[in-house]
């Protein structure tokens, strides 16, 4: 069975048009990341554990 997580993604509007950054949110648990580049935001959506809806972590 396939699981999906859902992110809030707010993304500041920069002078530089190669920069990205901002906060990621995780809906439903309330964590929120900043990431300062899309290398750092991929890797912040690859580490969270995947959670049921309830919260719990999946094994």
């Amino acid at each position: 069975m396939q699981h999906f997580d859902y992110f809030m993604l707010r993304v500041a509007r920069s002078e530089q048009p190669d920069r990205l950054e901002g906060q990621l949110e995780r809906l439903g648990s309330g964590e929120k990341l900043n990431f300062e580049s899309g290398e750092q935001l991929l890797g912040l959506v690859a580490q969270w554990q995947p959670t049921s809806i309830s919260g719990r972590r999946f094994p």
